[in-house]
């Protein structure tokens, strides 16, 4: 999964998550979210308009430079300025876009207690799937006759 760290901010492509330090967690909005990404991604390149526009809108040019310019104040809004009215997001004229903030592209871990989380709940998937089709292999079930059941033991492979 893709992550980009700044010095002040960080962003989460998949679910949209922006973290900028002082500040909680937030989810931008889809589009605002295309915006950071295409510039987290061209890192300290200048990435043109109709470059954003493409990637944003699908190459709709309807949408034209004053779209463009209305996301950026947007995102501009979300991310911190650096104290001396530079705003997060430069506009190069007749050029484009470019984030003011080296940007850099991790991938994130799980932590341990995640890798077992996401185990268990492999194996939990795994097992209730194991049972629905057993179930719905079997003649249809009769209300009235008792249930036969089976202690099942499921180690997860782990030490605690």
């Amino acid at each position: 999964m893709k992550h980009y760290v700044s010095e002040d901010w960080s962003f989460t492509p998949h679910n949209r998550r922006l973290t900028v330090v002082g500040k909680a967690p937030s989810t931008l909005p889809p589009q605002v979210a295309q915006l950071l990404t295409a510039l987290c991604e061209a890192a300290d390149q200048t990435v043109s308009s109709y470059e954003l526009i493409d990637e944003i809108w699908s190459g709709d040019m309807r949408v034209g430079e004053a779209g463009l310019r209305q996301l950026v104040f947007r995102l501009r809004r979300e991310l911190p300025g650096d104290g001396q009215d530079t705003p997060a997001i430069i506009n190069e004229p007749r050029k484009g876009y470019r984030l003011r903030d080296a940007v850099t592209e991790s991938k994130l871990r799980l932590s341990q207690n995640h890798r077992r989380t996401l185990a268990l709940a492999m194996v939990s998937l795994a097992l209730g799937a194991v049972v629905l089709v057993t179930l719905l292999s079997k003649d249809p079930i009769d209300p009235a006759a008792p249930i036969e059941t089976e202690l099942l033991t499921v180690q997860s492979g782990y030490e605690e």
